[in-house]
């Protein structure tokens, strides 16, 4: 979305929201991103041969905290992401996303991020080492903030396909014409208040193929509506492929159980 309009604030909100929701269990790594970004150092860190140790940083502490606590969520932020190019320094992080496999036992298994080779692992706090390699938790969330404007780059294909978008364009400057407006739909994505919100971003599993068919089961109406909407992209090669549409019904089936008026 265009600058100014609250999306960092909105990711720090989110993020602390759910640390008050778990009892401030839930942990956040905020990180500025620079345009001289060419690697995964600036995010995972480097061996530092000269201290023979490795120099760590907030997002790799965050990664190397998380599994020690699998049902509390943890966030990273990234503001300004698109000021430099995303698959150069982020490219890790999707790799070990797209690699994730769920077996017949429901484990999910996943290529490892190679971090060093030196044979005797850099300490890292009191407690932890820096491992050769780390597996990325599936209770860690990445939110990056992006601007479209002559100083950022635009994402490619392969990176608006693993993630969820949400664009912030519409502008208010009149503040009693914004209380009047009203949110179409809005009232049917408020949690249940039963519902726990440490549970949901707990622990989860990538999205199984499977949600697309329970879709077309219990959401007949809106699976209708999904296809059609396919099928109208498709003469303009704009369609979505399988995991757009997965995590279409995947988002359809949770907001049905767990909002109300779902």
């Amino acid at each position: 979305g265009i600058s100014g309009t609250g999306k960092t604030k909105l990711g720090q909100l989110v993020a602390e929201y759910v640390v008050r929701a778990t009892g401030g269990r839930a942990k956040t790594a905020f990180v500025s991103v620079r345009p001289d970004w060419t690697d995964n150092s600036y995010l995972l860190g480097w061996y530092n041969a000269i201290a023979e140790r490795y120099e760590t940083t907030a997002v790799l502490d965050l990664i190397l905290e998380a599994p020690g606590e699998p049902e509390v969520p943890h966030f990273i932020i990234l503001d300004e992401m698109n000021i430099a190019k995303v698959e150069h320094y982020f490219s890790d992080f999707l790799s070990a996303a797209e690699s994730r496999l769920i077996d017949v036992d429901g484990k999910v298994h996943q290529e490892s991020i190679r971090l060093h080779n030196q044979e005797n692992e850099g300490e890292w706090g009191p407690d932890l080492s820096v491992p050769s390699e780390i597996v990325l938790p599936l209770n860690v969330y990445a939110t990056g903030t992006v601007n479209v404007d002559e100083s950022t780059y635009m994402f490619s294909p392969k990176v608006l396909d693993r993630a969820n978008v949400i664009e912030f364009n519409d502008v208010c400057l009149d503040p009693d014409l914004y209380r009047q407006m009203e949110i179409p739909g809005s009232e049917g994505f408020v949690l249940r208040p039963d519902v726990d919100l440490a549970e949901i971003l707990g622990p989860h599993k990538p999205v199984s193929p499977k949600k697309l068919v329970e879709m077309k089961e219990v959401m007949p109406e809106q699976h209708r509506l999904l296809l059609a909407v396919h099928d109208a992209l498709r003469p303009y090669d704009m369609h979505f492929g399988y995991r757009v549409a997965n995590e279409i019904a995947a988002y359809m089936l949770n907001a049905r159980e767990f909002c109300e008026g779902g």
